[in-house]
């Protein structure tokens, strides 16, 4: 289809400094923009774009896109890294007699690995509403440095009821860390780039268990007169609390207000982004998205599939200690065997990544593909000998396991990929996360104590989980795929009208009421 552009009948020019040298001159210049209620906060940027001729903007495209790749990239995903750090760290401490020095039971720590998902299932609505409503990077600031407080403060409890208030805040706080993640990658990047780009941050949580399981296993030999287990929760709690003033300087809330790029570079982004038709941001409420969005059949595909996705998540995070120490390995060595799982998952994620991106609509073929490598690894878990000889073979079952991963960062790039309105999307994204937390919650307690180490029940789960995962995939791509070839002929004869797509985007049109929108497969 040719990139039509159609005349368009509203201004707003943006009228700020050429070159802003700080953070507060390009928010002035986004405030100083006049743009009507109930369209995106980057129409007026866009207005302007559009004086310049497409093939400068063209030309300057890649270029731009490098520079978000040096600085914006890395910050992403040590965020994410250290977002999984938080959330794992209780496995790594389990290894270290968490249980016995808080006089907690098995069957408590089952419900401390779920109870995070509560705060995440509790706050998953709230916090779509604040992103809608505030400046996104200045709430994950908050979000961070809050999180890395609360992670220090588990070196103080002594007793589950402590440990549950701070694992369910933890879970309130860590909800929002993915969507913003998901929302600052669309801002800068075309859909065909962000399946790659996702699958970096996304992976990025291997380079911190690789980097938890080191630090875990020398403060493991200390001989300090503090608990290995307080001494693993205070280490990552002061790296997270750091790291927030560093997001803070360098993440902008939007790409106009980004400190790292002059006003052309700006335009460029916003030039490249139109192409998504959804715009950057749109502040007001539009109930009809709501209603629209519970009509629409991909919302609760994804959402079955973020149920059993949760199931498997929790399932792998929280039971990998425990499953690798019934193999017969011994503390130090737990926490150390899961330091490969991280670089296998580095090095994947981001293969497949490539792979979705060079080939169009793969993505959900691709899904599909990396749970053949988990359904093996549970077989072999379930069924071999649990002998020492072969301790080594049930290990290698239990990182393939953590290739699930792929199949949960397609499902967000799906998420943010094929929902349109900002309304409609912060409500898609709601009930999504709270759909996998659901899922996460259930996790942790197909894992009966009394079937400890071996668990036949929860393997048996697992591998019905990631059946209907592979199940509710296949129908959602065939539906989405039917969309596009009923619009594609619906405009060959002319029953719809081509539309200049990329301004729909900026006026908030939802994916139903944008012709031009195709969905990504």
């Amino acid at each position: 289809m040719s990139e039509k552009v159609d005349t368009v009948t509203t201004k707003a020019e943006p009228t700020a400094p050429s070159k802003p040298s700080s953070k507060q001159e390009s928010i002035q210049e986004a405030e100083e923009t006049v743009i009507p209620e109930g369209v995106d906060i980057a129409l007026g940027w866009f207005e302007e774009m559009r004086t310049i001729p497409r093939e400068e903007l063209e030309a300057e495209s890649a270029a731009v896109r490098r520079r978000c790749d040096m600085i914006l990239m890395p910050v992403i995903c040590m965020t994410y890294a250290l977002q999984f750090l938080d959330n794992s760290v209780l496995g790594y401490a389990y290894a270290y007699q968490l249980l016995p020095d808080t006089h907690m039971t098995p069957g408590d720590y089952n419900w401390l690995a779920s109870i995070y998902y509560f705060g995440y299932l509790f706050w998953a609505y709230p916090s779509t509403l604040l992103l809608q409503k505030l400046p996104v990077a200045t709430y994950t600031t908050i979000l961070i440095f809050t999180w890395g407080v609360l992670t220090f403060m588990c070196c103080v409890a002594n007793s589950f009821a402590g440990f549950a208030v701070l694992r369910f805040l933890l879970g309130c706080l860590e909800v929002g860390i993915t969507p913003t993640m998901m929302i600052i990658t669309s801002s800068f990047y075309k859909r065909e780039e962000t399946p790659v780009r996702n699958s970096f941050w996304q992976s990025s949580f291997g380079s911190g268990v690789v980097l938890l399981s080191i630090a875990s296993y020398g403060l493991g030999n200390s001989h300090s007169s503090i608990a290995n287990w307080k001494l693993v929760f205070l280490f990552v709690g002061a790296l997270t609390t750091a790291w927030a003033a560093v997001f803070w300087f360098l993440v902008p809330n939007t790409p106009t207000e980004c400190r790292w790029l002059t006003r052309r570079q700006k335009l460029v982004v916003i030039h490249r982004i139109s192409t998504n038709k959804i715009g950057i941001q749109d502040k007001k409420l539009k109930p009809y998205q709501i209603k629209e969005a519970l009509t629409d059949p991909k919302l609760w595909l994804l959402t079955a599939f973020q149920i059993t996705n949760g199931i498997c998540n929790s399932s792998v995070s929280a039971f990998a200690s425990p499953l690798i120490e019934g193999f017969g390995f011994d503390d130090l060595h737990t926490v150390l065997l899961q330091m490969p799982t991280g670089a296998f998952v580095a090095v994947i994620e981001p293969l497949l990544g490539y792979l979705a991106t060079k080939i169009p609509n793969t993505i959900i073929w691709i899904s599909i593909a990396a749970n053949i490598p988990n359904v093996a690894g549970l077989f072999g878990i379930r069924f071999i000998d649990r002998t020492p000889g072969n301790k080594w073979s049930l290990l290698g079952c239990t990182w393939l396991q953590f290739i699930f991963g792929v199949t949960n960062l397609f499902s967000w790039t799906l998420t943010a990929s094929n929902f349109a309105g900002h309304t409609k999307r912060s409500f898609v994204n709601a009930v999504i996360f709270a759909a996998f937390g659901v899922g996460n919650l259930i996790g942790p307690h197909i894992f009966f104590p009394k079937e400890a180490p071996i668990y036949e029940s929860a393997i048996t789960g697992l591998l019905v989980c990631f059946g209907l995962s592979i199940s509710f995939n296949l129908v959602l791509r065939f539906y989405m795929s039917r969309e596009n070839k009923k619009r594609d002929a619906a405009l060959a004869r002319g029953e719809i009208q081509e539309v200049d797509g990329e301004l729909e985007g900026f006026h908030d049109k939802t994916d139903r009421e944008n012709p031009a929108f195709r969905y990504v497969l």
